[in-house]
């Protein structure tokens, strides 16, 4: 067998293999057996047919194309095997006329890429000996118990004009140049003044009013508006206030802290809530130093992606943003229309650097575990598939994905559990 490679861009590989008449044969010959031992003549037994009767009745065309993909598959596995590549996508394979009888042709195969990983242990310990030590302040803390405080106030309705720090529910319109904004006509809200989650001044507009009384008032949306399509445009504003509350907040005493179910004093609570903020700031520090390091070590190797990764990861990305839309209640076209002018090819470009980013962040991850043996082993797959399970996480996700999806987590957790354990 004669075979020539070339490797070409983004992870693909173009072999062109000559199989002499020699080596093509035994296919061929297997390929008349099969086909000859399943023909069915009157009179005799399948398979006792004489061997000319037997040969007249079979598709010679069909023979060959079973002798072809027999010898395309063993010798191209082999090819495969023997340069160790791993296939990601079903080869294309393309005939060249033979005229000495044996097989040649042209394979277009799409392998895992080749990835030459930068310095990641000196990365690894440059980033992860920056790590900053977390600390919770005393106004922090404050501030938490006021958000459990408002969050079991008392509400009650009252007669009087709205202050800042009151419940009001209002119904509002939004209009540009006359023009009603899209889906904002008549909406409805319920929020607390002055915590700023409209637009600058809008809140401002409805202190002073009572329950049933209307205010019309123009602002400029900021630059940094998160609508983009609204920035820096001046917009009108048609609002009624259709209900005022006054919030009573509870005492922060030892009863309060009781009433939550889990604290003795207002000292356990708040030293709960303590351990609660610094764990949730020591996590984040771990993960922006897992991120920093992980796009570090990226940025530092050569890797050669090929494109069906890419589109793979442009579609599920896609797919989530179409679930994410729907869950939501709004309207995916609507949301497409408004992002990316309706077009879904134009939304697919968007995402093409997100989806670079990460597919690369994951091979690099991998190729990682790979260098330092650190895969998951079967039964570590299996537990974190059960956990899983077990936590309510797994509806309607086919088992062979769930359990793809758990070695990719434990594999992720040893390679970071090494990364940041390196010492000099």
């Amino acid at each position: 067998m004669k075979t020539k490679i070339n490797k070409l861009p983004k992870s693909a590989v173009e072999i062109e293999v000559k199989l002499s008449r020699e080596e093509f044969q035994p296919h061929w010959d297997d390929a008349i057996a099969l086909a000859m031992s399943g023909v069915k003549i009157k009179g005799f037994r399948p398979g006792a047919a004489p061997a000319e009767m037997a040969r007249q009745a079979i598709d010679e065309n069909a023979v060959f194309e079973k002798a072809v993909n027999e010898a395309v598959k063993d010798s191209l596995d082999g090819i495969v095997k023997e340069n160790g590549w791993s296939l990601i996508d079903r080869p294309e394979i393309d005939l060249i006329p033979d005229a000495g009888q044996g097989l040649t042709y042209k394979a277009k195969i799409i392998v895992f890429p080749e990835v030459v990983l930068g310095d990641y242990k000196k990365i690894a310990k440059r980033i992860f000996g920056e790590k900053k030590n977390s600390d919770v302040s005393e106004e922090e803390i404050k501030k938490s118990l006021k958000w459990l405080a408002e969050s079991r106030a008392k509400i009650a309705r009252v007669s009087r004009a709205a202050r800042s720090g009151d419940v009001v529910g209002v119904s509002f319109s939004c209009y540009i140049s006359g023009q009603p904004v899209e889906n904002s006509v008549n909406r409805s809200d319920r929020f607390v003044l002055g915590e700023g989650r409209f637009m600058p001044g809008f809140e401002d507009n409805l202190i002073g009013k009572k329950e049933g009384e209307g205010a019309k008032f123009s602002l400029t949306a900021p630059e940094d508006y998160w609508e983009e399509n609204l920035r820096e445009k001046k917009i009108d504003f048609e609002a009624k206030i259709g209900g005022v509350f006054e919030r009573e907040l509870p005492e922060l005493n030892d009863e309060f802290a009781r009433g939550l179910g889990h604290f003795s004093d207002v000292a356990n609570l708040k030293k709960s809530v303590r351990d609660g903020l610094l764990a949730e700031k020591e996590a984040a520090e771990a993960e922006r130093l897992r991120a920093a390091v992980l796009n570090e070590i990226v940025r530092e190797s050569q890797i050669n992606l090929p494109q069906i990764f890419i589109n793979k990861t442009i579609d599920q990305m896609a797919e989530e943003a179409r679930a994410f839309v729907k869950q939501s209640g709004g309207d995916y076209e609507e949301n497409l229309k408004k992002h990316y002018g309706g077009s879904e090819e134009k939304m697919r470009e968007a995402l093409t650097e997100r989806a670079i980013s990460k597919v690369s962040a994951d091979v690099a991850m991998y190729a990682l575990a790979k260098a330092e043996k650190l895969e998951p082993s079967p039964e570590e797959t299996e537990k974190e598939t059960e956990s899983i399970i077990a936590r309510g996480g797994a509806q309607n996700i086919d088992r062979r994905k769930l359990y793809d999806y758990s070695y990719g987590i434990i594999q992720n957790r040893k390679v970071f559990d090494f990364l940041e354990n390196l010492t000099d």
